[in-house]
């Protein structure tokens, strides 16, 4: 590690003078909150961490808060407001974009009306001039107002230029340390360079003239790279990395950078596991933490619709009513779905108003909202229903619920004059646009730091992890929503979109600051094929320069010896579907599936396919119960009886997933399908193996999910429940064989369906073929089973040379076709 970051410079400078005070101040994109933890961690306590508008108006003793406050509440009110141009346009949510761009406006021309720096008429008439577009003339009518109301300097940004056009006092005996001043306006770096005599700036080294032909970027020996086929591949090495180095050294400085959400939870989930805890000062988005969900389905009941489904949700939740146990709420649960005859739909108030059960009495829906309130009100609303379920423990137990309440008070500010008043399900629906902008932090006694590109440039780090590379997150992009173009032209141009926040040289400059950096990337999340960000693109060039070197030595090493051979014996002649998928993909990934080992999935996987082997079972228990003369609700109770019986058997009760409460919700969906036609349904056979031996001495063998019949109508069903969906087309066209395969095995079939079901989105669909739609697939496999039959008979030489443009898994490609 060459080079000292600034913080760790910042720190040096502290400690060398511990009499003296010290303020740290950042530039707005730093977070205060992460900055404050690596002095804590450095044992720097006392010192000061702000932003230059905070340390000034805290200086002059203005409460920045209540001018923020006001200048929100005041344009909430004017767009709030009927019959005015704002009216038509949803701009509402947009009111701290717009507060930004207008800001930065009045700071990089220092409009400060009262001084009569610059006339109203002047600035009116140049902007009008330069407004182009549609949404450019909506903000002109917005900077209008905002001028109007700047004249007696009574905004924040108005009292700001006002002190930044001052001289301050008593900051002589101040060390400050200023970081990056390069980002600041320029009115703002002449006031620190003018008033804070006491200053020292502090800037990272940042990687220049990228793009010259003769460019190498620094410290390419501190890098490692590496591309996995899925997500759950690279989560698993990128945590039992981290795993070992912590082992090593459980006071290593470790900063995990990625800008995949998804990505980060489940990383944090299994580091987790291993008590291995991590900060993260970017913060979760409020809106997707369980609390607030379970908030949204208390809403959802109580205002939009008081339904199973959202009953369900509040029910379900860990933060309704801890005191009742699990076997009450679910008894409840199914005598709500039975007495209203399994309509998910229907409004179940009345019947609880009337049940005997104290314990679920008070969520009777007693009125409508139909009613206008003030925010003050729908605050009070929402806290009496989390008394009422027993959760408001966790406002002061749960970060992210301390967050919600955080964000009410804040709506309450804003929206403190009375006369602004709406319905429930408008204040509900202004509530989630504002919890989609928050974000909540978690912070613990770690060294470990979850952050992005910008801040890990502060520090030094032991090591360096930049993960989920695809192009869909380097470079992350931020976008202000209120405008897709630039709202300002010419002289007066601001970019309301910024996009690229970050870039390939900051990016290059992690390596002045680490010992080590690991970056790698993954193919697809199981949703969407990825591709490579351009970032990772650029280095891997380089470090494959640097292989190659070492892959050429090794090559003469070998003598060339880049070819192997082998024979199919005996043991070929047993085939399942996916051995003859793997022989017309490759055929020696055939022969090594057959003859190494079974594969050992990581841990990450085996909990994934837990749940896929549980539903399975279920359905299979469920399926083997089903009578001709059942009723839907029958099956419901059936389905929910096999699987709680299932589940217990495949979890501990503490350490259940989230997957099963879906399932639960997923139940009516999923007996559907089975109650259809139930009353021509028969010889229903679950979970059946099936062999066939074939004349050419092939075996085939295969279990299939279910088959039953309709009349004289024979069908066969695969269950998915994992993300993978093969297409209509790659099943008839011989690709994925499953389904075919089995209409082999039962030659009497008429239609091979799959049933996909997806517990997050609640969906159950099935894809069908009849018997002749698979006549081609069906060919594709005799086919192939030929010509293994013939290779075993003839003790075929199968010759296979490594190549780079070989098969993707196993880099060999065949030689010899016969």
């Amino acid at each position: 590690m060459n080079n000292k970051s600034l913080l760790n410079q910042i720190i040096l400078n502290i400690r060398k003078d511990t009499g003296s005070t010290h303020i740290v101040v950042l530039p707005r994109n730093i977070s205060k909150g992460y900055v404050k933890n690596i002095l804590r961690r450095n044992q720097i306590e006392k010192t000061e961490v702000t932003n230059l508008d905070s340390f000034i108006f805290k200086l002059n003793k203005i409460n920045q808060e209540k001018l923020n406050t006001s200048d929100i509440s005041f344009l909430e009110k004017v767009f709030s407001e009927s019959n005015t141009s704002f009216d038509k346009h949803n701009i509402t949510n947009e009111i701290e974009n717009i507060l930004r761009i207008l800001d930065k406006l009045f700071l990089e021309k220092n409009i400060l009306l009262k001084s009569n720096i610059v006339s109203h008429e002047t600035l009116l008439n140049e902007m009008q001039k330069n407004l182009l577009s549609k949404e450019s003339k909506i903000f002109f009518e917005i900077f209008k107002i905002w001028l109007e109301k700047s004249k007696n300097l009574e905004t924040y940004i108005g009292n700001y230029l006002k002190l930044l056009n001052s001289k301050p006092t008593n900051v002589d005996e101040i060390n400050f340390h200023i970081i990056n001043i390069e980002e600041y306006e320029e009115i703002e770096k002449e006031w620190i360079l003018k008033y804070l005599a006491n200053n020292k700036l502090y800037k990272s080294i940042r990687e220049k003239n990228i793009d010259s032909d003769t460019y190498i970027p620094k410290n390419i020996n501190l890098y490692e790279s590496f591309d996995f086929e899925s997500q759950e591949d690279e989560l698993e090495y990128v945590a039992n990395d981290i795993k070992n180095i912590i082992k090593k050294n459980n006071k290593c400085n470790i900063a995990l950078i990625n800008n995949d959400r998804y990505f980060a939870r489940r990383l944090r989930a299994i580091l987790e596991r291993n008590d291995i805890k991590y900060n993260d000062f970017g913060g979760w988005l409020l809106s997707t933490s369980s609390f607030c969900s379970y908030v949204e389905s208390i809403i959802n009941y109580f205002i939009i619709a008081d339904n199973y489904i959202n009953l369900h949700n509040i029910i379900k939740s860990p933060f309704f009513s801890p005191n009742i146990n699990r076997k009450s709420k679910i008894d409840f649960l199914n005598n709500v779905l039975l007495m209203h005859k399994n309509n998910i739909s229907a409004s179940v108030s009345n019947y609880i108003k009337n049940t005997n059960d104290d314990c679920f009495k008070f969520l009777h829906k007693s009125d409508s909202n139909d009613k206008n309130y003030n925010f003050r009100e729908f605050k009070d609303f929402i806290i009496e229903k989390l008394n009422q379920c027993n959760s408001l423990d966790a406002l002061e137990n749960d970060s992210a619920a301390k967050e919600f309440v955080h964000s009410l008070n804040y709506l309450n500010k804003i929206n403190y004059d009375k006369k602004i008043k709406h319905n429930f399900e408008i204040w509900y629906k202004k509530l989630l646009n504002f919890l989609e902008s928050r974000t909540f932090k978690s912070l613990n006694e770690s060294s470990i730091d979850y952050t992005d590109i910008n801040h890990a440039l502060l520090y030094n780090y032991d090591k360096i992890y930049v993960s989920s590379m695809s192009s869909k997150n380097f470079p992350k992009k931020i976008t202000n929503h209120f405008n897709k173009n630039n709202i300002i032209y010419n002289d007066l141009s601001i970019n309301s979109n910024l996009e690229q926040d970050e870039y390939i040289e900051d990016f290059l400059s992690l390596s002045n600051y680490t010992d080590s950096i690991l970056i790698t990337s993954h193919e697809s999340n199981s949703k969407d094929i990825l591709t490579k960000s351009k970032f990772k693109i650029y280095l891997d060039y380089f470090l494959e320069k640097k292989q190659n070197i070492k892959t050429e030595s090794i090559k003469y090493s070998k003598n060339n010896k880049n070819s192997n051979s082998f024979i199919l014996d005996k043991s070929f002649l047993n085939l399942t579907y996916k051995d003859i998928e793997y022989f017309n993909t490759c055929v020696y990934c055939f022969y090594i599936q057959k003859n190494l080992p079974r594969f050992q999935f990581s841990s990450i996987e085996e909990n994934s396919m837990l749940f896929g082997s549980s539903i399975h079972s279920i359905l299979d228990t469920f399926s083997r119960s089903i009578q001709i003369d059942s009723t839907k609700n029958d099956l419901i109770h059936n389905l929910a009886k096999a699987s709680d019986n299932i589940f217990k058997k495949y979890y501990l009760f503490d350490n259940s997933p989230y997957e099963i409460q879906l399932w639960y919700k997923t139940i009516p969906k999923v007996v559907d399908y089975f109650y259809t036609d139930i009353d021509k349904k028969h010889d229903i056979i679950s979970e059946n193996i099936v062999q066939k031996k074939l004349p050419n001495g092939i075996t085939l063998s295969g279990r299939y999910d279910l088959k039953y019949s309709i009349g004289s109508k024979k069908f066969i069903t695969d269950y998915k429940t994992g993300s993978f969906v093969p297409t209509k087309t790659s099943v008839v066209d011989g690709i994925n064989l499953q389904l075919p395969f089995y209409t082999i095995l039962e030659s009497n079939i008429n239609f091979a369906e799959y049933l996909f079901i997806n517990v997050s989105k609640n969906t159950i669909n099935k894809m069908s073929f009849s018997y002749e739609e698979l006549t081609y697939a069906r060919d594709v496999i005799n086919n192939t089973t030929e010509k293994i039959s013939q290779y075993v008979k003839d003790k075929t030489v199968l010759t296979i040379d490594e190549f780079s443009c070989g098969c993707e898994n196993c880099e060999y490609f065949n030689s010899h076709n016969p």
